[in-house]
């Protein structure tokens, strides 16, 4: 992965996730790049339709520029106090540009093929004004990328226990495979939870054909599957930040079904209660760039 974008509004959360992005691109060995997208009024169009920009835009834009440097040095100077000196910090590049924020930031995940976007959520309730909150909400619908949101109070430990919720496609058979190259560079393993409400052997044995294919596609790191049974698959949810170890919980964004509902304001509230691990939203259909 050799580019990992970080939006940030300079808020403590924000800070807290360009932090985690730090790490993360230790291990990696990924350049970051940090964004700020720039509100300004409208700009005024003209009959021709040449649009005449905001008189002062351009000096709003070079002040985040300077805010983004600054918070590049801020983390920088934070590292060689307080990590292990031997570690290389990574390298970093910064870049503002004007509209609405998942737009530009989905411009630049293009641009710059970044292989990873890393956002903050913020403290209690963050979850919730995340997804809903438009710019939050729009870049996930949107996004042909993942997503990796980190809750303001979660610290780097290392990413040892993925767990995946799947409902054993063959299309979270290609997204596991992206997990694998980053859990081989994590030293991690990956638990796929199938959440079901039936017991029946029809429901082990699509499990075991769906791991025993897995395992001839993906076989360098540990892998596991565990089926959770409930009556409905928010039951399952709750179940599994319950009572599983987890240090990334990812879930596969669809454009229909119980985790695209998740995204919706309906059900965020109980997981911004719930939610105290990192969580990465992975589009349906992805595919790395590199």
């Amino acid at each position: 992965m050799k580019t990992i974008l970080v939006p940030t509004d300079f808020s403590k959360a924000a800070d807290n996730a360009v932090e985690y992005a730090i790490n993360l691109a230790k291990i990696f060995k990924s350049k970051l790049l940090l964004a700020n997208a720039v509100s300004v009024p409208i700009p005024v169009v003209t009959p021709a339709g040449i649009d005449i920009p905001f008189e002062g835009s351009e000096e709003i834009r070079m002040a985040t520029i300077n805010e983004l440097h600054e918070l590049k040095d801020k983390s920088h100077h934070q590292d060689l106090n307080g990590t292990d000196p031997s570690s290389t910090f990574p390298e970093i590049e910064v870049a503002a540009g004007f509209g609405p924020p998942y737009v530009y930031l989905s411009k630049l995940v293009r641009k710059t093929r970044a292989g990873l976007v890393i956002a903050g959520l913020s403290g209690a309730g963050g979850m919730r004004r995340f997804f809903m909150g438009s710019t939050s909400r729009d870049l996930i619908n949107v996004a042909g990328f993942p997503v990796l949101l980190i809750p303001q109070d979660v610290t780097f430990k290392g990413g040892k226990q993925i767990v995946f919720a799947s409902d054993l496609s063959m299309s979270d058979v290609k997204i596991i495979k992206y997990l694998a190259g980053m859990a081989k560079q994590l030293g991690a393993e990956i638990k796929i939870a199938h959440i079901v409400a039936d017991t029946s052997t029809l429901v082990s044995d699509k499990v075991g054909a769906f791991m025993q294919q897995l395992k001839t596609i993906v076989y360098e790191i540990p892998l596991s599957c565990q089926s959770v049974y409930n009556r409905g698959e928010e039951e399952g949810f709750e179940w599994l930040m319950n009572h599983m170890k987890i240090d990334w919980f990812v879930m596969v964004h669809r454009n229909h079904g119980f985790w695209s509902n998740i995204l919706k304001e309906s059900y965020c509230q109980k997981m911004a209660r719930q939610t105290l691990v990192p969580i990465l939203v992975v589009p349906e259909n992805y595919h790395p760039n590199d």
